[in-house]
């Protein structure tokens, strides 16, 4: 392995405000596997968050495999979960959803 890696980061202070570019060098020296694998993981778990955040968050259990993270691809994405969706909703939506449901039982009976 590369023991010092490069990388081009833009930030922004806040929302909205001009990125500043930052030519970040990282050196690996020092580190274990373990420690990489460490480091890994919190990256991961932070990306999780953020697609849970917009997809619904699981409870429970969940498992994942890290190598369907790899950098530069994506990761595969399973079917949407209906109550996640439906939490996203204003109670405005809901009951439209809800009086839509009905009237599709109602025909069907």
């Amino acid at each position: 392995m590369n023991n010092t890696t490069t990388a081009t980061v833009d930030t922004r202070s806040a929302a909205g405000a001009e990125a500043i570019t930052t030519e970040l060098t990282i050196k690996w020296d020092g580190l274990t596997s373990e420690e990489i694998q460490q480091l890994a993981q919190q990256a991961l778990i932070v990306k999780l968050q953020a697609k849970w955040r917009k997809d619904g968050i699981p409870s429970g259990a969940h498992e994942v495999n890290a190598s369907d993270y790899r950098p530069g691809v994506r990761a595969p994405r399973g079917p949407a979960s209906v109550t996640g969706l439906v939490a996203k909703l204003t109670p405005e939506q809901r009951a439209q959803l809800l009086e839509m449901l009905s009237l599709q039982v109602a025909h069907k009976a």
